[in-house]
């Protein structure tokens, strides 16, 4: 029996404009606060990512970048954490008032990246907001409708990529492009992210690169792991590395699909066959649907090789209300993801779909206007 320590550490989020990203905070007395970490090392950074966030490192090396110099009345401290034989609840933090100290945004997950490219752009804006207490209620119909009454558009030019839950970090992740051309987008958003009345927890205005005609070879995939092991987890995939992580439909996903990116993502066979399964996410979250079909010659052993069908609207099949799961290596021919749909993290992770626009010469087309 050890009373020195509580059931359980303070809760840590990282707030910026993408999930496990940005600056870290924790929970004490009620109140999210900013965290600093001692002697910040890489150790530090896996202690935060892998240790107090739960997320696997194996796939995406995690780093932090130290952004600003301030004062705070109050600023709570980590130290190292890195022995597994230490539980999350027993790791060291401090509490210091009247202290000067730097602010560091951590990257626990892959974020969006800013290669140079030239053609056809579109500005997306991304953004955090706090779960339960946002101007919206949670609800993205809420917040297209808010976005259309003061751009003076449609709703239905109001599309939202994602809308993802972070239900234990206390956040709601949004992002969203303006299908209107008779709107200044890049103005707009600049506007927003400023708005204090949205009550963002971070933002950032990016413009990426239109997918009209990206051919399907340069479009990146990967394996969005679900535990420390790498043979499991979501299918997800991207037009570019300027744009947010989504997938493929799961309605037109298949077992031979399944065989083709267990392959490409380099997970060994251990004699059973890969299994897959459509998981909904949580109610009202959204995930991005970048694909409608993936069609692949016979023998096929990379995706990149494949022709789909890009879909840059929801349908009623491939709406975003689902993903794909495989496991790549099943420790039994029954084994599911049964377990995942209890977790709280990627499980319940969002954003809206996107109507095909069939590509029989192998690239992916799409319906997005240029920015103005």
């Amino acid at each position: 029996l050890n009373c020195r320590y509580s059931n359980d550490s303070y809760p840590l989020r990282l707030d910026g404009a993408h999930p496990h990203t940005g600056r870290p905070f924790m929970k004490i007395d009620g109140e999210w606060r900013e965290t600093i970490a001692n002697a910040l090392d890489a150790t530090i950074v896996t202690t935060v990512c892998q240790k107090f966030l739960g997320l696997p490192t194996h796939s995406f090396t995690p780093h932090a970048t130290r952004t600003s110099y301030g004062y705070r009345w109050l600023y709570v401290a980590l130290s190292r954490c890195d022995d597994p034989t230490i539980p999350r609840h027993q790791c060291e933090v401090i509490t210091n008032p009247n202290n000067h100290y730097f602010s560091y945004d951590f990257y626990c997950a892959e974020s969006p990246s800013n290669p140079v490219f030239s053609g056809a752009s579109v500005p997306q804006f991304n953004a955090a907001l706090q779960l339960g207490t946002n101007l919206f209620g949670n609800d993205v119909e809420a917040f297209k409708q808010e976005i259309a009454d003061s751009t003076g558009i449609p709703t239905s030019d109001v599309r939202v990529l994602r809308w993802q839950f972070e239900v234990q970090q206390e956040q709601l992740f949004v992002s969203f492009v303006i299908e209107n051309t008779t709107v200044n987008a890049n103005a707009y958003m600049t506007a927003l992210a400023s708005n204090s009345t949205f009550g963002w927890l971070a933002s950032e205005r990016r413009v990426i690169p239109a997918p009209s005609a990206i051919s399907a070879s340069q479009w990146e995939w990967k394996l969005d792991p679900k535990d420390i092991g790498k043979r499991r987890g979501f299918v997800t995939a991207r037009p570019t590395a300027h744009w947010i992580w989504g997938g493929p439909c799961a309605a037109h996903w298949s077992q031979a699909l399944t065989v083709t990116a267990c392959g490409m993502f380099g997970v060994a066979s251990n004699g059973n066959a890969p299994t897959w399964e459509e998981l909904p996410l949580a109610a009202g979250a959204v995930f991005p649907t970048y694909i409608e079909t993936v069609t692949c010659g016979g023998g096929a052993t990379d995706l990149t090789t494949c022709s789909y069908a890009y879909a840059p609207h929801p349908t009623a099949q491939c709406s975003g209300t689902t993903r794909v799961y495989i496991d790549c290596a099943p420790r039994t021919r029954t084994e599911t993801a049964t377990e995942t749909r209890t977790r709280t993290r990627s499980e319940s992770s969002t954003a809206s779909a996107l109507t095909p626009s069939a590509s029989p010469t192998g690239t992916a087309t799409a319906s997005l206007p240029p920015t103005r």
